[in-house]
């Protein structure tokens, strides 16, 4: 075989590769505007958050299993990520909108605090950040393949929902919402 008949070969396979894996994506997400978001399906058995403890940037500790009785939303972004920047209008949307009937951590993936405090500043958000300056959180206790991701605990600590990617913080908000009140309402 001439090795330009291999070169097209190799080349035919890797497309054909690429639009399996572009039709898998589509199929398994929801595809909204240009960004897919889409809650993680649970079993029907609760799976328990696991626990973790990080550092706010007020300097106090964050520990997850301290600040259950009520709704906990943890959202692992960073700075640099677009779409996670986009979507914490959302979040500061929710504290106002919830007050203390809801705990949001936003806890940041391997970034310096210095970087975090001046993102936080420079848009005076109000809900509590964390920090994981290794990203050992992030990639150990909460592993994703991708930021921003966001998890809704209910309040006896178990995972209510989990979101991966985000559209504009108007839809974020909406989905969020949803799930929040969800979570409210199987209290009742």
């Amino acid at each position: 075989m001439k090795k330009e008949n291999k070169i097209i070969i190799a080349v035919l396979a890797m497309l054909v590769i690429a639009i399996v894996i572009v039709a898998a994506v589509l199929i398994l997400k929801k595809i909204d505007g240009s960004r897919y978001v889409y809650p993680e399906k649970k079993e029907e058995k609760a799976e328990k958050a696991p626990d973790f403890t990080a550092t706010l940037l007020t300097g106090e500790e964050f520990t997850l299993s301290e600040n259950l009785g009520k709704p906990v939303l943890v959202n692992f972004w960073a700075t640099w990520c677009g779409p996670c920047v986009g979507e914490m209008p959302a979040f500061e949307q929710l504290k106002k909108d919830y007050g203390d009937k809801l705990v949001i951590v936003a806890v940041n993936c391997g970034e310096k605090t210095e970087a975090v405090q001046g993102f936080v500043d420079e848009n005076g958000y109000t809900f509590a950040f964390a920090i994981d300056e290794k990203a050992k959180i992030s990639t150990n206790i909460y592993p994703t393949m991708s930021i921003p991701y966001t998890v809704l605990i209910d309040a006896d600590g178990n995972i209510a929902e989990e979101f991966v990617g985000a559209v504009s913080a108007e839809k974020q908000y909406k989905i969020y919402k949803e799930a929040i009140e969800k979570v409210l309402n199987e209290k009742k």
